[in-house]
Parts: C-alpha cells; sequence; structure tokens
C-alpha cells in the first residue's frame, strides 16, 4: 500500500494544492451554489453535501422582492400583476414620492384625493390620468383605465410621469 505522500490524491501539485484539496473546494463551492440558488430536489449526497430543501424565503424570493425591508405589496398583488423586482423597487420609491406635499397637493387639487374618481370628463383617478396617457406610461398591465387601479398602481404611473416629464402634465401643480 502507498504512503499518503505517494498518493496521487495526498500528492501537493505546483499550485500548492492537493487532489483532495481541490475535491473539497469544489464541493464547497457546489453546496453553497446549490443553497444560493435554492435549487429544488438537488441532493449532492455523492458530493458529500446533505439534500436542500426550499425554504419559505427562498420561495418567497421567487415571487420578485429581494430588497431591503419589507416588500412594498403583499405576495397575492405581486403574483397577479406578474411584478419583477426592479417594479416593485419603483413601487416603493413612488409611495415615498406620493406622501410628499406636492403630490398630495396635485391629488387634492385634481380629484379631492380620491383614487376611484371617474367624473365623465375622459380623465381618470387621483391624478387625473387621460385615457392615451395611462396606457402610455404602462398603467395598462393594472387597469383599463386609472380609476380602476389600486391606489399604489395610481401612484407608481403618476411617479413614472413625473419623473420623465415633471410637474408639466397637471396644471394644478
Amino acid at each position: 500500500m502507498a504512503s499518503p505522500a505517494q498518493c496521487s490524491v495526498h500528492r501537493v501539485r505546483g499550485d500548492g494544492y492537493t487532489r483532495m484539496d481541490m475535491y473539497q473546494r469544489l464541493v464547497a463551492i457546489v453546496t453553497g451554489m446549490v443553497l444560493a440558488l435554492g435549487l429544488v430536489g438537488f441532493t449532492a449526497t455523492s458530493a458529500g453535501a446533505a439534500p436542500v430543501t426550499p425554504t419559505a424565503k427562498s420561495k418567497a424570493n421567487k415571487v420578485g422582492w429581494q430588497g431591503k425591508g419589507k416588500s412594498p405589496l403583499n405576495q397575492k398583488k405581486i403574483r397577479q400583476y406578474k411584478l419583477k423586482y426592479r417594479e416593485l423597487r419603483e413601487i416603493r420609491e413612488a409611495r415615498a414620492w406620493a406622501k410628499g406635499w406636492k403630490p398630495r397637493a396635485v391629488r387634492a387639487c385634481e380629484s379631492g384625493g380620491n383614487y376611484s374618481i371617474n367624473t365623465g370628463n375622459g380623465y381618470y383617478g387621483a391624478y387625473q390620468f387621460a385615457y392615451g396617457t395611462w396606457l402610455g406610461v404602462g398603467g395598462g398591465r393594472y387597469a383599463r383605465t386609472a380609476n380602476q387601479a389600486p391606489r399604489f398602481a395610481q401612484d407608481h404611473m403618476a411617479w413614472k410621469l413625473w419623473r420623465s416629464q415633471g410637474w408639466g402634465p397637471w396644471g394644478c401643480a
């Protein structure tokens, strides 16, 4: 039987690592990747690692929110509107923006703060979106007209419009 120094598994290679060291590093890297990705049903028992099962956190992250703090919406709405991480981040920013004094003043002036208003003049919702403007900023994914969309969606679309055009679209601004 060969001694450990003569065995190819324990022989030090030119880079200072033995084959066993390389094998252990590879197992650690693969195991870490499996845990990070939360792969379902993958068993790395042949590589020396325990089977990985999904956690509640990995299931929630598959839906979309991975940012710091609490998700801006519940999981039902995230799935309903098929929202991605970037959009959830925008919604969080839009909510903070909508709490400012100027957006509140615009809502009060345009609609009295009523998110479901439809006065029949061709403008809808709290920010009084025209039909074409609502669809143009992407509101059609939430509802056909702004007054039928939830608050977060109207705030999000108003924030997007404000970011691209400033306060110009609102006469009350």
